[in-house]
C-alpha cells in the first residue's frame, strides 16, 4: 500500500514539475520579471487537489490523531489571498502576510524568526533556472516553495512540497495566481 503512494506521489511531483518548467521560459531570466502584486486565481480544481493530497497522507496516520493532522495540514495549506514581489538590489520580497520575513537576502543566508508555535524557523531563498525557490524550516520539517512565472508574465504558478518525519510522505500541491 505504501508503494502504490510513493507511485502517485512520484507522478505527481513529475506532473507539477512538468507545470512548472511549461511556466518558466527564457523570457523569465530576470528576477526583476517577478517585481508586482498576484491575486489567487486557483479555482476549485486547485483547492479540491490540496484537500485530496492532505486527505492521501492523512488516511495513512494513527486513526486517533487524524483529525487533528488534518486540520493543522489544511491550515498550512491555505492558499495566499495575495503575494507582492519586490526587489532592491540581492534584496528579495516575498510578501504574502503570515510570520515569513518578508524580505531575504537572494543567494543569502538562512533568515530566522518566531514560527508563532513557541519556536524558531528559518527561510532562504534563491533563484534558479527562471524560478525563485524559497525554503523554510524549523529543524524538524520544512516547506519549499517554487514561484515560477508564465512566459508572458501574467500567471504565477506556486508549487509546494511539506516535508516532516512526523507525516508518512510529502504533501505536494500547487496553487496560481494572477498578475493585477
Amino acid at each position: 500500500m505504501r508503494s502504490i503512494h510513493n507511485v502517485l506521489t512520484v507522478i505527481l511531483l513529475c506532473c507539477i514539475a512538468t507545470t512548472v518548467s511549461t511556466y518558466a521560459s527564457a523570457e523569465v531570466d530576470s528576477i526583476a520579471s517577478y517585481t508586482g502584486v498576484y491575486v489567487y486565481a486557483g479555482g476549485q480544481a486547485q483547492q479540491t487537489a490540496r484537500k485530496s493530497a492532505v486527505d492521501n497522507v492523512v488516511e495513512q496516520m494513527n486513526v486517533l490523531i487524524r483529525g487533528l493532522a488534518r486540520r493543522n495540514l489544511l491550515k498550512a495549506t491555505e492558499p495566499w489571498q495575495r503575494i507582492t514581489v519586490g526587489v532592491s538590489g540581492k534584496n528579495l520580497t516575498l510578501n504574502r502576510g503570515g510570520g515569513v520575513p518578508a524580505t531575504v537576502a537572494l543567494e543569502g543566508p538562512a533568515v530566522s524568526f518566531s514560527n508563532g508555535f513557541a519556536g524558531r524557523s528559518s527561510v532562504r531563498r534563491r533563484f534558479a533556472k527562471g524560478s525563485i525557490i524559497e525554503v523554510i524550516d524549523d529543524g524538524t520539517s520544512s516547506r519549499t516553495n517554487m514561484f515560477s512565472l508564465s512566459s508572458a508574465g501574467k500567471i504565477l504558478s506556486v508549487g509546494s512540497r511539506i516535508r516532516s518525519p512526523h507525516l508518512p510522505q510529502d504533501v505536494v500541491f500547487r496553487f496560481s495566481y494572477k498578475r493585477q
